[in-house]
This record gives C-alpha cells, sequence and structure tokens, in this order.
C-alpha cells in the first residue's frame, strides 16, 4: 500500500503544481497547496515503503539513484528535496496569509525543476511520459501566457 501511496501521492502533486502553474490566481492557491499536501504525503509513504523509516537509508538508496542516473553516487537529492518542501510550505503559508507570493518566479521554476528531475529525469515508463506532457504543457502554457 504504501508504494502504491508514494506514486500516487506525487502523481496527485505534480498535477496540482501544473494546474497552479497555468491557472488563476483562486484556484492556483488551492492547487498549490494540494500540492504540498499530497507532496508531504508523499514523503510520509516513501519512508515507509523503501527507507524502513531511516534518514541513513534514504541517503544510500538516493545515492545509488542518482549514481545510475547521472554517474554521481550522492544523497544530496535527498537534502534538496527536504529544502523543497520547506521552501513549498513557506510559498504556501504567505499565499493564504497575505494573498501573495513572494519570490513567486523562483519558487515557481524551482517547481518545475523538481518536476523535470523527478517525473522526467529519475522515472521510467508512463511515468516519465506522464511528467513530459505536463513539464511541455506547463512551459508551453507559461510562455503563451506571458507573450500575451
Amino acid at each position: 500500500m504504501s508504494e502504491y501511496g508514494t506514486y500516487l501521492s506525487i502523481f496527485l502533486a505534480i498535477t496540482c503544481w501544473s494546474v497552479a502553474l497555468v491557472s488563476l490566481r483562486r484556484p492556483a492557491r488551492i492547487a498549490w497547496t494540494a500540492g504540498l499536501i499530497f507532496y508531504l504525503v508523499h514523503i510520509v509513504f516513501a519512508f515507509d515503503a523503501f527507507y524502513q523509516w531511516s534518514h541513513r537509508v534514504a541517503m544510500e538508496v538516493t545515492a545509488r539513484e542518482t549514481a545510475a542516473v547521472a554517474g554521481l553516487a550522492t544523497g544530496m537529492g535527498l537534502w534538496v528535496n527536504y529544502v523543497f518542501g520547506l521552501i513549498l510550505a513557506l510559498d504556501v503559508f504567505q499565499q493564504w496569509r497575505n494573498d501573495r507570493r513572494r519570490f513567486a518566479l523562483a519558487i515557481d521554476w524551482l517547481v518545475l525543476f523538481m518536476i523535470l528531475n523527478g517525473a522526467v529525469i529519475f522515472a521510467e515508463g508512463i511515468t516519465r511520459l506522464y511528467g513530459i506532457v505536463l513539464f511541455v504543457i506547463v512551459i508551453v502554457m507559461r510562455w503563451s501566457k506571458h507573450r500575451s
């Protein structure tokens, strides 16, 4: 169950973030918040299903996966995910508290970077295809929104 929950929760998180990146203000805040919640659920499921609730195991698995994809055995991607979650949580808090976002453009690009890495570069099969489609849709819609 936890393995399925890990994949489903990140699928829902990146879907919510993609909707937020291309939508209007109010729905964006709700989708952004839902994305954060699904992301946090994803972390819980991942630690249960893959890491035996151990940061050390998570670092080792992350290092192996990074070595397989990028040729560099480092667990730093795990820390990037922790910092990403913190930044996203602060952004969501700011949106609900002040109805605005500080550093919105930088955070939007950070989310796109994380989607690209997690759902395209480090993914396989149908997950990678879904990640590519979402990434392209968001980029095209954002680009066309700024051009008009």
